[in-house]
Parts: structure tokens; sequence; C-alpha cells
């Protein structure tokens, strides 16, 4: 009878002794708490993370719910008597630890100098958007989820007694190897879709970065005088006097590219004392029939803006009340790539600066 009794205990358990299912069970014990955790502190890897303690400080919510979740499947085969993963989940569950590796390493943070950054930016060395890192985030975060869903229907209908079948445990060896392939090949994928991403101009960042150092700089001056052209326009409509300009400003802004010194914006401005009072109005219309979209900017507007307006390539223009009756115009530029070289021989960086010298509506300074 007691050993009816024993064999009887031992079929109502799905056991796999042995081999890598039985790693995975071991591995499973301690996993649901290691990856959040590794998720929570990934910040403080990340050089130049300007807030990791923030996530860091998530892992009290994190780590506990995350590893109860992930924990649940096995004190359910634990309850069954099982001493090993059962076949059915040890590739789904190697495929969900590879997930969270990939959270881990996609996770975004922010830099000091306003750059995203990620364990994955600096591991694999890619240049990456933050679009197409986003992507594989959320990528990540889906397979996660589904591979843990699987886990816990795979584990709730499991059977008494679990055929032995090879296929199964080469699905699980096949795990070990799907899960890099994919990994990496996410990364390739993000990489390429970041080297195809276009500028204002519609050029690719590698199409842009390969001119000589001679002939992105011609570019860039060639930009800076269409945009004084086109601000001119409307310096005119303001008032025929002079104008005082500001400094030139050719930086990068944050968000700009997806790593420092691959783009640049320019941004010029003057300061304008009329006579008499400035017809708004007319400043509108000279502005819309030059091809400008006037919208709302509540951010601008608490700045005391009077006037903000786009163009289709993502130029900003923005006519402000100075004060003491003066008036400020000014237009930055949409984004353009640039090769890190020839970045650091143009740009100014933030410039605050009074007000340069005098200059009618169809005259500017020279670039440099």
């Amino acid at each position: 009878m007691t050993d009816d009794a024993d064999r009887a205990h031992a079929d109502a358990s799905p056991r796999l002794d042995g081999g890598i299912h039985h790693v995975v069970w071991r591995m499973w014990a301690v996993m649901p708490w290691l990856l959040p955790a590794f998720l929570c502190v990934s910040g403080m890897l990340v050089p130049g993370a300007a807030v990791p303690f923030f996530l860091a400080f998530s892992g009290v919510i994190v780590v506990p719910a995350a590893g109860i979740a992930g924990a649940f499947p096995r004190r359910m085969l634990r309850h069954r008597g099982a001493e090993s993963a059962s076949a059915s989940v040890s590739w789904l569950l190697l495929l969900h630890w590879g997930s969270w590796v990939m959270l881990a390493l996609s996770f975004t943070h922010q830099g000091w100098d306003g750059m995203p950054r990620s364990l994955l930016r600096t591991v694999s060395g890619v240049t990456l958007s933050v679009e197409a890192e986003h992507t594989v985030f959320i990528g990540a975060a889906i397979a996660c989820v589904a591979t843990w869903v699987g886990v816990v229907l795979m584990t709730l209908w499991a059977r008494s007694v679990e055929p032995r079948r090879a296929w199964r445990t080469a699905a699980a060896w096949a795990a070990l190897v799907v899960g890099p392939v994919l990994a990496v090949g996410s990364v390739w994928g993000a990489a390429t879709a970041t080297a195809h991403e276009t500028d204002a101009a519609g050029e690719t960042r590698i199409a842009a970065s390969s001119r000589s150092s001679e002939e992105q700089h011609v570019l860039v001056e060639d930009r800076y005088e269409r945009q004084q052209e086109a601000l001119s326009t409307a310096r005119a409509v303001i008032g025929p006097g002079v104008w005082a300009a500001l400094p030139t400003v050719i930086d990068q802004e944050p968000g700009c590219g997806p790593a420092p010194k691959a783009c640049y914006r320019i941004r010029i401005g003057y300061v304008f004392t009329p006579e008499g009072p400035v017809d708004v109005e007319e400043v509108r219309a000279a502005v819309a029939g030059a091809g400008w979209t006037e919208f709302e900017a509540p951010s601008a507007a608490e700045a005391g803006a009077l006037l903000s307006a786009a163009e289709d390539t993502g130029g900003l223009l923005e006519f402000s009340d100075y004060s003491n009756g003066s008036y400020t115009l000014t237009l930055e530029s949409p984004a353009w790539w640039i090769s890190p070289e020839v970045f650091d021989e143009v740009a100014t960086g933030e410039q605050v600066g009074v007000p340069d010298r005098l200059y009618a509506p169809d005259e500017w300074p020279e670039l440099g």
C-alpha cells in the first residue's frame, strides 16, 4: 500500500528531474525578485543619468509586486509536489527573464545634459534615437507580460502527469538561443531605424554627416542666411527702424538627435523699440503670408508672447513684449544632422547677453 501511495503522489506532479528544467526551477526561486531589482537600480549604472534614485525608490513597490507575481506559478507547482520546472513552461520562463533584462537595458533615463541615456546605449555603444529605444522597451514589456501569462496558463492547465517529450526540452534549449538572437535583432533594428531618421531637410544622419567639414560649414552658413531672410520679412512689417541683434545661438536642444552633438538648431533674434504703436494684426497677416501657421503656446503667452507661429519644416517664430515699450522677435530653426566634429566648431552654446549693434530690417550680422 505504501508503494502505491508513493507512486500516486509522484504521478500527481508535473515533475521532470535533472537537465535544463531542474536548472530553470532553481533559477525560478530568485529571478522574480532579482530581475525587477535590476530594473530599479539600472539608472545608477548609467553614466550621467540625472534622476536614477527615483526609479530605485520605486523598487519598494515594483520588486515585491513583480516578485510575488513571478513566483506565484512556482508556488502552485511546489504545492503539487513538483521538484523541477515543467517542460511546458521552461522555455517561456527563459524568454520571460530575457524580457526583463531588455526592459532594464532599454529603460531611458534623462542625463544631466538633457540627452537621453540608457544601459543599452552604454553597453552596446550604438547610436539609438529615443523613439527607437522606446520601441525596444515596449516590445520587451509586451513580451514580458505575454510570457508571464503563458507561464500562469500552462501551470493552471498542467496535466497531472506530463509526458516526457523531447521537443519540449528542445524548446527550452532553443529559448537560450532565440532570446539573445531576438535581443540582438531588436537592437540592430533600432540602430538601423535611427540611422535612417531624417532631419528637417529630409536627409538621413549618415548622409548629412558624410559631407566634408568644409561642406557642412557652408551649409550651416547658408541655413543661417535663409533664416535671417525669413525673419527680415516680419521685421520690415513691424517697423522700418533699426533693430538690435540678440546673440546668435547654435546649439543642440534637449531631445534633438539620438546622441550628443548629432544635430543642431540656430536661434536668432532682435529687439525693436518703435516710435509708435505696433499693429499686431498686420504682423499676423505678414507672417501668415510668408507661410507660417500661428498657434497658441501657453508657456509663451505667460512670458508675454504676442504671436507664436511655426512653419512646415519645424521652425518657430515668436513675437513678444520685451520691456519699456520694446519688442523681441526670435526665430528658432528646425533641427539638422551634423557630424560631432563640425558641431564642436560651429556651436556657440547658450548665450544670454545684451543686444548687439543696430541693423535695418534687410540687414543682419554675419555668422561668426
